[in-house]
């Protein structure tokens, strides 16, 4: 949702495009590491779930891959969330770790400190109001978390979750055992005809939204650069130390004010350092959606968490400045030239102490700060054991005889915030492009409306729609006259909301132009 194009042949469009016509990367991976060896625990935040915890569970227990331990983690919530949670683990033979808090501090905290204070090799986190629709979902997102050393998270497919879908989990084997033993463990969750009828129309927007940006954006980025810019936070399995060493390196400088959405955050701190965000389409997962009058507050935490991401990690979104020279870079390696000695071949990334903050330019004149580091000659994470030393071209290029072959994978680049400082990331492109959309498209609206251009509006909504539309028509096969009507129902809530946009872009302005706020967390 916080990278969604908005128009027609937008430039993230034609990038997604792009990738799907070029295909994904040929490059046969050869793990370094056997995925059914990870121990795994899976982190649920919650606050207040007590409608939805059981149901959470229930979905983790009927895993083909049961996680070594359950750690709830209730932030200040004053239901029953935490009874219910002890209960169906007690019934259901789940190891449970609940860790109660007496007020709430945010979803940020809670990641650091398991990631911190765990030691499983995956760190799943899981939202207290999400089911697992796919038995699979954990195992295939380890798999895939495992093809590469560079893969720092995994998500599946996300979806809203429809009454149907409740009540399919509710009549699940597990529930109704619990239940039965159980009477008041859990009870359906009750709602009016305007609250479902509110529910719905959040659930077809953003059934429409979400298959557009997975099934064909995410896609098509993922075909070109390997990378999606963010896992989706909800139902992700990320590498622990990787999450671990990200926060060690930035607890110091932001504490846990990082931005408004974590996962967008952690995406970007990836993507930094060479590493991928990766989406499975073969699984699912199913989260409730808040009703239409809460979207505009949820819409202002996902966008303020990109263009603040884009703030902190400013040399990665300036990237596509830096082709040139990566281009060139990647033209020396091959010829067997040191890139650049001490900072690309040899960079740095946040597993390394003695990091620090250096001032770049940034936009509007400076202003943005940028995670980087000092020059300084440290190994970088892709010359630890049981992983291969990447050149600066993006194929990887053995560093001795004795490590090659040792790992191969596609995508392949080298990892460090050096590298991206000096050079950028391929993925910045998705990031610039978006930016300028986010920026641009509700901007642009808005003076077409104060200019009374009535007719160059309506004629930009329609194509928009249109391109829309046929983008879901495509990818929805077998259901594409029922996604029709429904991309075309969304429009009116869809239009409706970039006014939501032009609200987060003023109060972005306002926080790092005049009153230079950075309390930003989730």
């Amino acid at each position: 949702m916080a990278t969604i194009p908005y128009f027609l042949f937008s430039p993230s469009t034609v990038l997604s495009l792009s990738g799907l016509f070029r295909g994904p990367e040929t490059t046969k991976p050869s793990p370094a590491d056997d995925w059914r060896e990870a121990t795994v625990d899976v982190v649920i935040p919650a606050l207040n779930e007590a409608d939805n915890i059981v149901l959470c569970l229930a979905s983790v227990a009927q895993q083909t891959i049961r996680p070594r331990r359950v750690v709830l983690v209730d932030d200040g919530s004053v239901d029953a969330t935490v009874e219910r949670a002890k209960a169906f683990c007690a019934s259901s033979g789940i190891e449970l770790v609940a860790i109660q808090r007496r007020k709430p501090i945010g979803k940020t905290p809670t990641i650091k400190r398991q990631a911190r204070e765990f030691d499983s090799d995956v760190e799943f986190i899981l939202d207290a109001d999400t089911v697992l629709t796919s038995n699979n979902y954990i195992e295939r997102t380890i798999q895939e978390l495992y093809q590469a050393v560079g893969i720092a998270s995994a998500f599946g497919t996300v979806l809203p979750q429809r009454k149907k879908d409740r009540q399919e989990i509710e009549d699940s084997p597990e529930v109704r055992a619990f239940v039965d033993a159980y009477p008041s463990g859990h009870t359906p969750r009750k709602s009016g005809f305007f609250s479902d009828l509110r529910r719905g129309i959040t659930n077809t927007y953003r059934e429409v939204l979400y298959l557009f940006l997975q099934r064909f954006v995410y896609r098509g980025q993922l075909a070109f650069f390997g990378t999606t810019t963010n896992p989706v936070g909800c139902a992700v399995a990320y590498r622990r130390k990787y999450v671990r060493a990200l926060f060690d390196y930035i607890d110091p400088i932001l504490g846990d004010d990082l931005t408004n959405s974590e996962d967008i955050f952690i995406g970007f701190a990836m993507l930094n350092e060479g590493y991928r965000n990766v989406q499975l389409t073969d699984v699912y997962a199913r989260t409730v959606e808040p009703e239409v009058q809460h979207l505009p507050r949820q819409i202002y935490l996902w966008s303020s968490a990109f263009l603040q991401s884009c703030y902190y990690f400013d040399p990665l979104v300036k990237s596509p400045f830096k082709a040139v020279k990566r281009w060139h870079a990647r033209r020396r390696s091959w010829k067997g030239f040191p890139v650049a000695e001490g900072q690309a071949s040899r960079a740095t990334t946040f597993a390394e102490p003695a990091m620090a903050m250096s001032s770049t330019a940034g936009f509007g004149g400076g202003l943005a700060t940028a995670m980087t580091l000092p020059r300084r000659d440290l190994p970088s994470f892709s010359a630890l054991p049981g992983s291969r030393q990447a050149d600066g071209g993006g194929k990887g290029r053995s560093t001795s005889t004795q490590e090659r072959r040792v790992v191969r994978e596609p995508y392949r680049q080298a990892f460090g915030r050096a590298r991206s400082e000096l050079f950028g990331r391929p993925a910045g492109w998705i990031l610039m492009m978006s930016a300028i959309e986010k920026v641009f498209f509700p901007t642009v609206l808005l003076v077409m409306g104060i200019l009374g251009n009535w007719h160059g509006l309506a004629w930009t909504i329609a194509v928009d729609t249109a391109v829309c539309v046929m983008a879901l028509a495509i990818v929805m096969k077998g259901r594409r006259l029922e996604y029709v009507a429904k991309g075309i129902a969304v429009t009116p809530v869809r239009y409706a909301l970039l006014a939501s946009e032009l609200v987060t872009i003023g109060r972005f302005a306002v926080d790092v132009w005049l009153t230079n706020n950075r309390k930003w967390r989730k």
